[in-house]
Order: C-alpha cells, then sequence, then structure tokens
C-alpha cells in the first residue's frame, strides 16, 4: 500500500505528456483537478492486487476524452454517494 499525493501527480502528469498515447491532449487540467481532489480530500490509497480481498466490491472509475473540454463544461453532474451503503442502493 501507498500513498498518492500531489508530489506524486505532478510526476503522474509530466510522464502523462510524455508518454502518453491516444491524443488526450495537456494534462494539466486533469492535474489540476487531481490536485484539488487530494487537497479537498487528503492522499489516495494506491493497493497492490494481493491487497484487495477476494471478496471486496471493486469499483473502477476513469475519465475519458481530452481534458480540455473540462476548461469549457467543467465537472458537474450527480455526484456518487460516499457513504458505501448508499453506493450500494446505486448499483441495484
Amino acid at each position: 500500500m501507498r500513498k498518492i499525493g500531489i508530489p506524486e501527480i505532478e510526476d503522474i502528469a509530466t510522464g502523462a505528456a510524455l508518454l502518453g498515447a491516444g491524443g488526450g491532449g495537456d494534462p494539466y487540467v486533469g492535474k489540476l483537478v487531481a490536485i484539488g481532489a487530494v487537497q479537498e480530500c487528503g492522499p489516495v490509497t494506491l493497493l497492490e492486487p494481493e491487497e484487495v480481498p477476494d471478496d471486496a466490491l471493486v469499483v473502477p472509475i476513469a475519465m475519458m476524452g481530452a481534458p480540455t473540454v473540462l476548461a469549457e463544461k467543467g465537472i458537474g453532474g450527480t455526484p456518487l454517494p460516499t457513504n458505501p451503503s448508499s453506493f450500494l442502493s446505486v448499483l441495484d
């Protein structure tokens, strides 16, 4: 287990700019969104696959498309609940 904070986000954004493929655009806006989330909620815990229990509920999330759209439209929509029992009701 390790934590991903702002210094790691800076490194990830640099790596994405140099090694990214698929024409996703400049990672700057995505980097700002990730930094804002870490400032608001704290570092992200990154687990090794072996650390995840076999019966764990894993919900992958992603943001697709060029991050430049966020400069025009911003991030919105209905946020998912943070209470695990409320979240399970969304899955039903």
